[in-house]
């Protein structure tokens, strides 16, 4: 359920100032003016340059280069204990030198240049990991590991109608990186759980990517298509059963695709009949005709589809029983594969394989 998969920008940037040298500036300028930077600062963010002035300038001019990189940028008529601050264009993982020049006229009519160089560091972000079977939804608990010393994480639960449910700060000791941080939460009401989200602070003050989880799924009822012996052809008579259901996903989707990232999946089953092997492939042949027939009108989720042949019996019968009620495709909203299948296995309508989560 994790999503996992790509990296989040950081929601709030941690700030370290650290003051630069004045190298061969006047001491006039050098006390009129304070330097600092935002740095180290995790993937993400931008580390920035800032210029407190403490008396009113006319103009500052800074200019500024690293790897390739420049920086020029002028201010106009800035009041006396004002703080400008001059995002740099640092995007990648590692240390930067920087190297420039400040010049600022002030309102009394002195003036200044002041040589620049300092080095600013964009570390990569702290890994946040659901543990494995980790998530408990009966007590309301999360337990997950973090890829730094831990000091407090954030956790937010929100409903499957939008509201949020829970916000809790739990705070840590430092606990090392790799221990199970087990978070639980009191919910506001009994309303279904569709997404958590979660971000680790560690004791230097970096921070995780948001990390979201979605355990939530919605079955859609419908009357089972019925196929010939064999075959994964619509018959024409069967069509009214999907022409019923379809409206039905569609205003499902419609209600939560703003809220999350939804998909449809398509479940193909058999009953115990024939080679095992024969049935996965076979359900699996059914389940993509049905889901071809959505997406043709007009599902524009991304559909996602798995043959489970006779491993998954709805009535459990012995081998080589021709059971109705097992012969059957399951039509389910989720964003991460239904209970709590793993990806492997699953492919889009086309035959593509997922890598692994969104």
């Amino acid at each position: 359920m994790s999503r996992k998969g790509k990296i989040t920008p950081n929601r709030r940037p941690w700030r370290m100032a650290v003051l630069i040298g004045c190298f061969a500036a006047t001491q006039a300028l050098a006390n009129d003016v304070d330097l600092s930077i935002s740095s180290p600062v995790t993937q993400g963010q931008k580390p920035a340059l800032r210029v407190k002035v403490n008396k009113a300038a006319d103009r500052i001019h800074v200019r500024l280069g690293s790897n390739g990189a420049k920086v020029e940028k002028t201010f106009e008529g800035t009041a006396k204990g004002k703080t400008l601050e001059l995002p740099l264009p640092q995007q990648t993982v590692g240390v930067w030198s920087w190297k420039g020049s400040l010049d600022v006229s002030f309102a009394d009519g002195s003036s200044g240049r002041m040589p620049l160089g300092f080095t600013t560091e964009v570390r990569q972000p702290p890994w946040l990991r659901m543990k494995k079977n980790g998530l408990n939804l009966k007590e309301n608990s999360v337990t997950v590991v973090f890829g730094s010393n831990a000091r407090n994480l954030e956790i937010e639960v929100t409903g499957e109608d939008g509201a949020v449910l829970a916000k809790e700060n739990v705070a840590f000791r430092g606990e090392r990186s790799g221990t199970p941080l087990k978070l639980r939460w009191q919910p506001k009401s009994q309303a279904k759980v569709m997404k958590i989200s979660l971000v680790a602070h560690d004791q230097q003050g970096f921070f995780s990517p948001t990390l979201s989880l979605y355990p939530w799924s919605l079955a859609i009822p419908h009357e089972e298509v019925v196929f010939e012996t064999s075959s994964n052809e619509l018959l024409a008579e069967e069509l009214p059963k999907l022409k019923e259901v379809y409206p039905r996903i569609q205003k499902r989707i419609s209600q939560y695709q703003n809220l999350i990232p939804v998909r449809l999946f398509v479940l193909g089953h058999t009953d115990s009949v024939g080679p095992a092997e024969a049935n996965r492939s076979l359900s699996r042949r059914r389940a993509t005709a049905i889901a071809k027939w959505f997406q043709s009108q007009g599902v524009r989720v991304p559909i996602f589809i798995r043959g489970f042949g006779e491993s998954d019996l709805r009535v459990a019968t012995p081998d080589n029983t021709d059971e109705l009620r097992n012969r059957r495709v399951d039509y389910i909203l989720a964003v991460d594969p239904p209970q709590h299948r793993p990806w492997s296995g699953w492919v889009t309508i086309q035959g593509q394989k997922p890598s692994g989560g969104r």
